[in-house]
C-alpha cells in the first residue's frame, strides 16, 4: 500500500507543478503586449510566408524583464504562451517548414529536428545527419533515412563517417544526385595539429548502403599567429530544396599591434568558392562587387538556382548584385533605399533575406522613438512589393518604453 501512496503523492506533484506551470504563463503572457505587421502599400499577400524571431523587454536596468517572442502576419506568439511539452522541445525555435514536414510526414519525421540535414523533392523526403557514438567521441555516424512519397516506403540505415579524427560533424546541406546522397559537412578536428576546420563532400549509394567517396572541398586554419580565418557555407534560399552549387565564402583578417598599443585589423584576403554538387568541380570566383563588412557575415551573400547575389550595406542603402554561375555575369545590380534613423539603434543592420528574385528587409530594432519597418522588393526591377510596418496593437497613452530587437527572419519555402 505504501508503494500506492508513493505514486499518488509523485503524481500530484507533477500535476500541481504543470498546473502551477501554466498559471504562470498564462499570467506572464497577459503582461505582454501584442504588436502586428500593417501593410502601408503594396500585396500584403507576401508577408504570409515571414516569420520573425526575437526579444521584448520593458522596464529599468534594476527592473528589466524580458520574453521571446515570434510574430508573423499572424500575430505575435510568446514563449510563455507555449504548451510545457512544446516549450521543452523547442517549438518556438523550430524552422517553419521543418514544422510542416513533422505535420505531413509524422511518421517517418518522428525524431529528426535538424532541417539542415533534410532534402525534399516531388518524390523523396531524404534526412542524413551526424552524430557521435557513445562509445568514442570522436566516432561519428550517419543516419541516413529515405521516404518515397509515391508508395509511402521508408528506408533507414547508420554508417560510420570515414576517419576518427573529428570532434564535431555537422550537417550543411544533403541533396540527391543521380539516385545518390551527397552530405556537405562541416568538420572540426579533434587535434590541432593542421587545419581546424574541414569541409566534405561524401556520396552515399543508396542501394548499397555504404559511403562511396569522401572528399574534402576546403581546409582551412582559422587563427595563424596574427592571422584569423572564417569560412562559412552561403545560405540556400530552399533549406531543403534540390541545388546545383553550394557557395563558401573565406575571409582572412591580419591584425597589427602599433607602438602605442593599439590594433588594427585589416581584411587582406576575401574569396569566394563554388563547389558543384553534381560533378565535384570548384571554382573561385572573381568577385564583381566588395563584399562588405559592414552586413553581417551571414548575410553577405545568398544563392537563388544558379544566381548568387551579393549584398553591400553603403551610404546609398543596400546595394544588391546579383551574379550567374551559367554565363558568369553580372545579371542585375539594385540600390535600395534604407529608412535613416535618428538614433544609433535604429541604424543597426537590418535582417535580410532573398527568395525567389525577391529581396525582404527588415529593421531588426524598435522601441518608442524607433520604427521597424519591412519592405519587399523585387531585384531584378527595383520596384517595392510591399512596405509596412511592426506596430504595437493596442498602445496606451502612458506607454512605458519598451524594445523590440529581431535576430531571425524565416520565408516559409515553397511546399513540395
Amino acid at each position: 500500500m505504501e508503494r500506492y501512496w508513493k505514486l499518488i503523492s509523485i503524481v500530484s506533484v507533477a500535476v500541481l507543478t504543470i498546473g502551477t506551470f501554466y498559471i504562470h504563463s498564462v499570467i506572464a503572457a497577459e503582461d505582454y503586449p501584442e504588436f502586428v505587421i500593417t501593410t502601408k502599400s503594396g500585396d500584403e499577400e507576401l508577408i504570409n510566408s515571414l516569420t520573425l524571431r526575437g526579444d521584448y523587454g520593458e522596464g529599468s536596468r534594476n527592473r528589466f524583464v524580458g520574453e521571446t517572442l515570434q510574430l508573423s502576419n499572424e500575430g505575435t506568439n510568446y514563449a510563455s504562451e507555449a504548451s510545457f511539452v512544446d516549450r521543452w522541445i523547442g517549438v518556438m525555435y523550430q524552422n517553419e517548414e521543418l514544422k510542416r514536414l513533422q505535420e505531413d510526414y509524422r511518421n517517418f519525421m518522428r525524431g529528426k529536428s535538424d532541417i539542415s540535414a533534410i532534402y525534399e523533392d516531388q518524390d523523396n523526403v531524404i534526412y542524413a545527419n551526424a552524430h557521435a557514438t557513445v562509445v568514442n567521441s570522436s566516432d561519428f555516424s550517419f543516419d541516413v533515412a529515405t521516404l518515397d512519397k509515391n508508395d509511402n516506403s521508408t528506408t533507414s540505415f547508420e554508417l560510420k563517417v570515414p576517419d576518427l579524427k573529428y570532434g564535431y560533424v555537422y550537417v550543411e546541406d544533403v541533396q540527391l544526385v543521380d539516385e545518390n546522397i551527397k552530405i556537405i559537412t562541416r568538420n572540426y578536428p579533434k587535434y590541432q595539429s593542421g587545419p581546424n576546420t574541414e569541409f566534405h563532400a561524401y556520396t552515399i549509394d543508396v542501394s548499397e548502403q555504404k559511403i562511396v567517396s569522401d572528399e574534402v572541398i576546403m581546409a582551412v586554419e582559422e587563427n595563424n599567429n596574427n592571422r584569423h580565418s572564417s569560412i562559412n557555407a552561403v545560405q540556400q534560399s530552399n533549406t531543403t530544396g534540390s541545388s546545383n552549387y553550394i557557395i563558401f565564402t573565406k575571409e582572412v583578417i591580419e591584425e597589427a599591434q602599433h607602438g602605442d598599443g593599439t590594433y588594427t585589423a585589416e581584411v587582406i584576403e576575401n574569396e569566394v568558392i563554388v563547389y558543384n554538387i553534381e560533378t565535384g568541380e570548384q571554382e573561385e570566383l572573381e568577385l564583381p562587387v566588395k563584399i562588405s563588412g559592414a552586413v553581417p557575415e551571414n548575410q553577405r551573400a545568398a544563392i537563388n538556382g544558379s544566381t548568387v547575389y551579393f549584398n553591400e550595406l553603403n551610404q546609398e542603402g543596400l546595394m544588391i548584385t546579383g551574379y550567374s554561375l551559367e554565363s558568369k555575369e553580372i545579371e542585375t545590380k539594385q540600390t535600395f533605399d534604407l529608412e535613416k534613423k535618428d538614433n544609433d539603434r535604429g541604424m543597426e543592420q537590418p535582417l535580410i533575406k532573398i527568395t525567389e528574385g525577391k529581396v525582404f528587409i527588415v529593421n531588426r530594432y524598435k522601441d518608442l522613438d524607433t520604427e521597424a519597418t519591412i519592405v519587399v522588393a523585387e531585384i531584378e526591377s527595383g520596384e517595392t512589393l510591399f512596405e509596412g510596418k511592426i506596430e504595437m496593437k493596442y498602445p496606451t497613452p502612458d506607454q512605458s518604453d519598451y524594445s523590440l530587437y529581431f535576430y531571425d527572419m524565416e520565408i516559409a519555402g515553397d511546399h513540395h
